[in-house]
């Protein structure tokens, strides 16, 4: 279970993106914001080493940074934990 929760973890700019697609698609959601939506959840990560081409995944990598600055002790664990 542990591994499995990892995983998810450590992919969920992937599934973020994939879930994306399933909310918007219902809802006729214009195809080419839906592709640049899911590039902005699909590069977030600032862990990973990604070339963002918009100033909307700039703009997502930043807020998801700030988002964890109050959250320092767990990002901790995340990083150093075995």
């Amino acid at each position: 279970m542990e591994v499995e929760i990892k995983k998810r973890c450590e992919e969920h700019h992937i599934h973020g993106a994939k879930i994306a697609e399933e909310l918007l698609e219902p809802f006729h959601y214009d195809r080419h914001k839906l592709i640049l939506i899911q590039k902005c959840i699909e590069n977030h990560r600032g862990s990973r080493i990604n070339e963002k081409l918009s100033i909307e995944e700039v703009c997502v990598v930043d807020g998801d940074a700030i988002s964890h600055f109050d959250s320092v002790p767990s990002l901790f664990y995340l990083a150093y934990a075995n």
